[in-house]
């Protein structure tokens, strides 16, 4: 994973950006993270090696990388699908911490890992974790949105419950990490007679979020 800043792009040329620089990611000792999971999932399908079709190894340090927050002294919160998981990173794009849902265990993992959100986070959708990520403006409250509804455990009768239809939203202390409040974004309307619109929503997600101050 590369964190990427842009400018705008000489004049003349085709293009309206151009990479002024690239960050790795990388842990405290300046190792270079990977792409690869950071645990073995039973919910989601093995990444496989493209030359020997095996599973690949998982990588306590491993991210897939989507939503970013930039705070004002230069460090990054990033929003990780796998696990799902938040973590902070400094200016250089070393990791300084690893957020996760509580009772999640990243054995090995180089940087400081703190299960301090939800536990039924653990409970994604397959491509379903943390995805959408943004700062306050004055820089104190951090929001993620989770991509989609929690997958619905079966119950005991191992039939489906009711689909849910409601996104997570968790909001956070820049400063210290810790989680601050939930709230649940519904996708439908659950008092709906609809039936099908309510399945529908279960299945949606949001992928991008910005933080305002309305005056």
């Amino acid at each position: 994973p590369l964190l990427g800043r842009f400018a705008p792009a000489a004049p003349g040329t085709r293009a309206s950006l151009e990479v002024a620089e690239t960050i790795a990611l990388a842990g405290p000792d300046g190792d270079p993270a990977s792409g690869r999971p950071p645990l073995a999932d039973p919910r989601a399908k093995p990444i496989v090696d493209p030359v020997s079709l095996e599973p690949v190894a998982v990588d306590p340090d491993g991210f897939d990388t989507e939503g970013l927050a930039v705070l004002a002294d230069g460090r990054f919160w990033i929003a990780e699908e796998y696990v799902p998981s938040l973590a902070e990173v400094g200016a250089d794009g070393r990791l300084r911490r690893r957020i996760v849902p509580a009772g999640v265990v990243l054995e090995g993992a180089s940087c400081p890992v703190e299960d301090t959100l939800p536990a039924d986070f653990v409970q994604r959708r397959e491509y379903g974790g943390f995805v959408a990520r943004a700062g306050a403006p004055d820089g104190r409250r951090l929001y993620a949105f989770v991509q989609s509804p929690r997958a619905v455990p079966l119950s005991a009768a191992d039939t489906p419950a009711e689909p849910s239809i409601g996104v997570p939203l968790v909001v956070l202390d820049a400063a210290s990490g810790r989680t601050l409040a939930e709230h649940l974004y519904p996708l439908g309307d659950p008092d709906s007679d609809a039936c099908r619109w309510c399945i529908a929503a279960a299945d949606g997600k949001v992928s991008a979020i910005a933080v305002a101050v309305l005056c």
